[in-house]
């Protein structure tokens, strides 16, 4: 398997022309370093690129906390879902870029206001182990995620087996 994104799955229902001579709003949410990981390196290297670009404004929430517990964890989660309210209604795109547990406690939330908002959402997805912790989850979440952030505009996957895995949704 390929180390880079393979594919996206677009939903063209939901993809806008941008007429807008100004420069894109970008809401991305993303875990930066601390501490050094893969994920979170290509996360910061993404942003970098961003923010230099003049067809682009970025506006960051870090989804990173000092949490040691799993509470705080989620409770951190929440706080940047709190914090959605008010930025998605001001930026033209949200980009998600979760773990596992950030796709399920903030995905459906952030799905809602970008629906509520008309923002187009796009999600991006690392590790090739989501596919079979997607299917330990209970249905009544594995439904939820369904109905909500697996129908974003927008899908990359790192691994071809993620791809073949959602494909069908």
């Amino acid at each position: 398997e390929t180390a880079l994104p393979v594919a996206c799955f677009m939903n063209p229902t939901h993809i806008h022309e941008n007429r807008n001579p100004l420069p894109q709003r970008l809401l991305l949410f993303g875990y930066l370093p601390p501490p050094i990981g893969g994920v979170r390196l290509l996360f910061r290297q993404l942003v970098r690129e961003l923010e230099v670009m003049p067809a682009v404004r970025c506006r960051v929430i870090s989804l990173t906390g000092r949490c040691r517990n799993r509470i705080a964890r989620v409770w951190n989660l929440l706080r940047a879902g709190i914090v959605a309210m008010f930025l998605i209604p001001r930026c033209d795109v949200v980009s998600l870029h979760p773990t596992n547990t950030a796709l399920a406690v903030l995905g459906p939330w952030i799905f809602a206001l970008s629906r509520l908002f008309r923002k187009p959402m796009l999600v991006r997805k690392f590790g090739g182990d989501f596919a079979n912790v997607f299917a330990r989850w209970p249905g009544w979440l594995r439904f939820t995620l369904r109905r909500t952030v697996l129908r974003a505009e927008l899908w990359m996957f790192e691994t071809h087996t993620l791809c073949e895995a959602f494909a069908p949704l």
